[in-house]
């Protein structure tokens, strides 16, 4: 269980005079993440970016749900912003019936963020480590479908099953974060 102590190092209080500032940037922050995704999705391109983004409009609503609610922001200096956002997030709604939920949706997006961030930072270039995806899952769909002996399989783009794991990162993890989120920022 997480206490004050834990975390009270992570967080710096907000001047009154720069709260109203605070909560204006996060809610901007937010709708800005929001549109991008929808956009990205609406183009069917760019699934990356459909992931980060997704993840850019959570953080930003936890970040607008901290300033809003308890005057407070994390401290960028003390590093780990991501991991340090769960551990204060966790701790300022313990007590609410979604505590739950909303950490195992944050759990899972950070994972997401981690592991294309491993992926942007491999020697590699990025290009070539996505089309390598692409050409792997696309292999791994192909056994699949012949595994299970469809008579006539329709086969899937391999950039469309990662278009098809970018819409559902959105509607599955971001979109229940921010109507949770939202909720307890209003109450």
């Amino acid at each position: 269980m997480i206490t004050l102590d834990d975390i009270k190092h992570l967080v710096k209080d907000l001047p009154p005079s720069e709260v109203e500032r605070a909560v204006k940037f996060n809610k901007m922050a937010k709708d800005e993440a929001i549109i991008s995704f929808k956009l990205f999705i609406e183009q069917n391109k760019l699934p990356r970016q459909i992931f980060l983004r997704g993840y850019d409009a959570m953080f930003a609503s936890a970040a607008l749900f901290l300033a809003k609610k308890y005057n407070i922001k994390l401290d960028e200096t003390m590093g780990s912003t991501h991991k340090n956002m769960r551990k204060v997030l966790s701790f300022y709604t313990k007590d609410t019936k979604q505590h739950e939920r909303l950490i195992d949706l944050y759990e899972k997006a950070i994972e997401k963020f981690q592991a294309l961030n491993e992926q942007y930072r491999n020697g590699e270039h990025f290009a070539d480590r996505v089309v390598d995806d692409l050409i792997n899952e696309g292999f791994y769909q192909g056994k699949k479908i012949n595994y299970y002996g469809e008579a006539n399989p329709q086969r899937k783009d391999p950039l469309e099953l990662i278009i098809d794991d970018a819409k559902s990162f959105i509607s599955d993890v971001v979109e229940p974060f921010l109507f949770i989120m939202e909720n307890l920022t209003d109450d």
